[in-house]
């Protein structure tokens, strides 16, 4: 499914851009994963290129690229992509897979944290598929992660204007949650987002102190866009003000031009908002243009707000 980028979109793009780009270098370099690599640092064309995709990692500078060729390749350890380093693929997603080894390592396959993932099939992921605090993913396959796809649950640690960007990446067939944000600033745009073991995405906010959490600051924009979420266990779309403190804002939460079908849930089979306690609050999302059929729920199959 696809959408128009708006001006807005435009802005917040760029604004990533900056925030990702802080010292980067004029003239980044390119580092390069192959198989058949000789494996001799820096791994700076093909025929030198590394065996192993960490050590590609570990060689850049900030705002390096590492670009991996076709092959599978399983994971000793979670991959650390920081620094403002792209790890993307030659030739797309349908060309390399990353196993996450989830029997020996019971970890999450990548953290991504100041990086850009694009065009990767990440699969097999013993807890997250990828854990990210501040990154984007662009383009790739997220799939069999034993809890959830994308996460970006930062709570109860004080994360200072983390952001989340998903495009044009399939998400499916997680233990938990296909993606999970407490992101500052999360944008979902043009995915799909199904067969999770519990909600597609779910956002969640902690206003005040509870259970020994608090997120400050409070989420600030949540974009869910022309994407498809289906066949999810605990409700398409989730959505969360946990501890709700009345003296702030509702958060501004946007949904458009989507697809909602075929989810469960106890609440709100399609999109849930705030189904947890009678201290929780409603988000005060706002659903357009959003197509929401075939859901099912033991009250709201298709949309449960607070109060129904």
């Amino acid at each position: 499914m696809k959408s128009s980028i708006s001006g807005q979109d435009c802005r917040l793009r760029l604004a990533l851009l900056a925030v990702l780009s802080l010292g980067r270098p004029v003239f980044a370099a390119t580092h390069y994963v192959s198989p058949s690599g000789l494996h001799l640092t820096p791994f700076t064309n093909w025929v030198d290129a590394a065996t192993n995709i960490q050590m590609a990692i570990n060689a850049c500078q900030f705002g390096d690229a590492v670009v991996i060729t076709d092959g599978v390749y399983v994971l000793t350890s979670t991959l650390n992509v920081t620094n403002d380093v792209t790890l993307r693929s030659e030739n797309g997603r349908q060309a390399v897979l990353i196993n996450g080894n989830a029997p020996i390592l019971g970890s999450d396959a990548v953290l991504l944290n100041f990086g850009v993932l694009d065009g990767l099939t990440i699969s097999n992921a013993g807890r997250h598929g990828v854990k990210s605090e501040y990154g984007a993913v662009y383009n790739c396959l997220i799939t069999h992660s034993a809890s959830v796809g994308i996460d970006s649950y930062t709570t109860p640690r004080l994360v200072t204007n983390s952001s989340l960007f998903v495009t044009n990446t399939i998400v499916r067939k997680s233990g938990t949650n296909g993606i999970f944000t407490c992101a500052v600033n999360t944008r979902i745009s043009d995915c799909i987002i199904t067969e999770s073991g519990s909600s597609g995405v779910y956002l969640r906010q902690n206003d005040a102190a509870g259970a020994g959490a608090i997120q400050i600051p409070r989420v600030s924009n949540f974009v869910l866009r022309a994407s498809l979420i289906s066949s999810n266990s605990n409700s398409g779309v989730a959505l969360g003000v946990y501890y709700y403190d009345p003296a702030n804002p509702v958060i501004p939460i946007l949904i458009e031009d989507c697809l909602i079908e075929d989810n469960v849930g106890g609440r709100g089979g399609g999109v849930a908002d705030s189904f947890k306690t009678a201290s929780d609050a409603s988000s005060g999302a706002v659903l357009s243009r959003c197509t929401i059929r075939r859901n099912t729920a033991d009250n709201g199959g298709g949309v449960y707000l607070r109060g129904d």
